[in-house]
């Protein structure tokens, strides 16, 4: 089966150069998802072309002009709108490169499918109207709710557009049940896929080599999330015997460092590259999501930074999030009380377990995942899915 991924997906080759270049970096997590949906595709016998706009503004890249050839990686065909680096007016370039190339990409593919990420709104209306036009399969991926991010400000416009069109696919594919309620109007086929990890990490027996235990946040660091809730929380702990580590950026920053300076095992990092964040977690005792569970959001997103805690086959420790499974609460350490002291005496309660029952609790979770979450596996059950006349 042949499919056209309309998305952010870059190559590597693409990601390095707005790595170097770009003063806002693009988002890796999401760089990530992308590429494990594109090689899981392949990995079952699939033809993968994308059709991507470059993950950039003004504010990160000055060049005014962007057309870049298309290029072939990891058996994966790139190919990127051309567009001109001026608000709206990229959009619109975006739009219509993306309505011709998928236009074009139907009329030679009879059979094939084109996967949209809905929430790269130029790139999906124009694929996704083509697709109409050239009575093709629609496949629209949701991964976040419209109108949930952290700035709701900047995202409110966005978000209204989204909700114009978001209930125009033939198929869906959703992190949650409770997605499906405000998504899905027409009651359209879909499927359920929490996440999916690199189906390459190998499965083993973690050493941790640090003379100290490090307990280990990486995400956003706002205090909706939780974060501030996961330092105080650490420094009431009185343990010299462990560490915190926070990686990522936010609004929290400057609290960090200044509780960084007060207190020495607290350590932040800022953003680093994405395999030492991974290298940092497998020598970790413990990896963080504090979460509240009383946000929206969380009913209608699985926390893709569990299933990358997860893989790891470092212990995770986790709200009781409602977007999160039942079968996913055995391998996970959960935090009933969402307050700094139930924070902390849960923190006690772990450093008082047999350290070789916290370790295999760890290496269970990246079993089950690896095992049934892979990325060959997941896009599996979405070709089955795709394949049914529903």
């Amino acid at each position: 089966m042949n499919f056209l991924f309309s998305s952010v997906l870059c190559s590597k080759r693409m990601l390095s150069y707005l790595q170097e270049k770009a003063q806002i970096k693009p988002s890796y997590s999401v760089q990530k998802f992308c590429r494990l949906i594109a090689v899981g595709l392949i990995k079952n016998g699939s033809k993968v072309s994308t059709i991507s706009s470059v993950p950039f503004t003004r504010k990160s890249i000055k060049r005014l002009v962007f057309n870049v050839k298309a290029e072939f990686e990891d058996h994966i065909e790139y190919h990127y709108a051309f567009s001109i680096n001026v608000p709206l007016i990229k959009n619109l370039c975006v739009f219509l490169y993306s309505f011709f190339f998928t236009l074009f990409w139907c009329v030679k593919n009879k059979k094939g499918v084109v996967i949209c990420d809905v929430l790269q709104v130029s790139t999906c209306i124009g694929s996704l109207l083509a697709t109409k036009i050239a009575n093709r399969i629609c496949v629209g991926v949701v991964t976040d709710m419209p109108g949930y991010s952290v700035n709701k400000g900047a995202s409110s416009i966005v978000s209204k557009v989204m909700m114009l069109y978001i209930n125009s696919f033939d198929k869906y594919i959703l992190l949650t049940e409770e997605m499906n309620e405000l998504i899905n109007k027409k009651k359209r086929s879909y499927i359920i896929m929490e996440g999916l990890v690199d189906s390459e990490m190998i499965s083993g027996e973690r050493i941790i080599k640090s003379e100290k235990k490090e307990f280990i946040y990486a995400g956003g660091l706002y205090e909706k999330y939780g974060v501030k809730m996961l330092i105080d929380a650490f420094i009431k702990l009185k343990n010299n015997t462990t560490e915190l580590h926070l990686y990522g950026k936010g609004d929290l920053v400057n609290y960090i460092q200044k509780k960084s300076q007060e207190h020495k095992n607290i350590r932040y990092h800022g953003v680093v590259p994405n395999k030492e964040v991974v290298q940092a977690e497998l020598k970790a005792f413990l990896l963080i999501n504090p979460r509240f569970t009383s946000e929206k959001l969380t009913r209608y997103s699985f926390p893709s930074k569990n299933m990358e805690y997860m893989v790891s086959g470092t212990p995770v420790l986790t709200t009781n999030l409602s977007g999160m499974p039942e079968k996913y609460k055995k391998y996970v350490y959960l935090i009933e009380d969402e307050t700094e002291d139930g924070l902390k005496n849960t923190f006690e309660r772990i450093l008082n377990l047999p350290e070789k029952d916290v370790i295999m609790r760890g290496l269970l979770a990246k079993e089950f995942v690896l095992q049934k979450k892979n990325n060959v596996i997941q896009m599996k059950k979405i070709i089955d899915f795709i394949n049914r006349n529903e």
